[in-house]
């Protein structure tokens, strides 16, 4: 199932386009929706469909009403993200314009999701192992909790189609209802470290098998 998560490129632009202005919360396919907008159209659009498949337009605009910086700061800490294939809350937390902790509020705030803190949280291996570590990079995505049937998993990004479409063919392929959190840049980091963890200890694992079996 892992590689049905890459769609056709114009087909992500439609399913793009497709829930451009959507309002309102609910479950839909198990995904639990936020109640947010995504808007298109805008009457000086920066951005192309491209960019904005993984550029935040709602949050960006946000942040310029709220004049936490200007258009020309925000043009250039989105092409910053887009040339290193970062997520836009890397580049502005990275770049000093704004703080984790402040940016995870707005966009808690703007979402109207939850925020959940992953730094010092305690996430049980099989936690992580309900989504594999590739699609928790690509998507920007960590799962942190499972309760029956109920996943909870933070979002850096949370107008990231892309991502909410992983997390819909997840939620249907294994029958799970999936709970969204916006989480900050150092929540997302600290849940890739317990990652990498995980992975060298298996690795460490096999390979002290691998050497008993051949003593045998």
């Amino acid at each position: 199932w892992f590689f049905n998560l890459w769609p056709d490129r114009l087909q992500r632009i439609e399913d793009f386009r497709g829930v451009a202005g959507q309002t309102g919360a609910g479950r839909e396919g198990g995904l639990i929706q936020p109640l947010t907008t995504i808007p298109i159209g805008h009457p000086s659009p920066i951005w192309t469909f491209d960019d904005l498949i993984k550029i935040p337009q709602t949050l960006i605009e946000e942040l310029i009403r709220r004049k936490v910086f200007d258009k020309k700061t925000a043009e250039t800490l989105a092409e910053k993200a887009r040339t290193e294939d970062k997520d836009f809350s890397e580049a502005a937390v990275e770049s000093k314009a704004i703080s984790d902790s402040d940016l995870l509020a707005l966009k808690s705030e703007l979402y109207r999701l939850p925020s959940v803190s992953l730094k010092d949280a305690e996430i049980k291996p099989d936690i992580l192992k309900t989504l594999p570590e590739d699609i928790v990079s690509f998507y920007k995505i960590a799962p942190f909790d499972k309760e029956e049937n109920v996943l909870r998993v933070g979002m850096l990004n949370p107008e990231d189609t892309d991502a909410l479409e992983a997390l819909k063919f997840i939620a249907q392929d294994k029958d799970f209802v999936i709970e969204k959190y916006a989480i900050g840049l150092d929540d997302y980091s600290a849940v890739l470290k317990k990652y990498r963890t995980l992975s060298s200890e298996v690795g460490e694992a096999l390979q002290e098998l691998s050497q008993e079996l051949e003593k045998e």
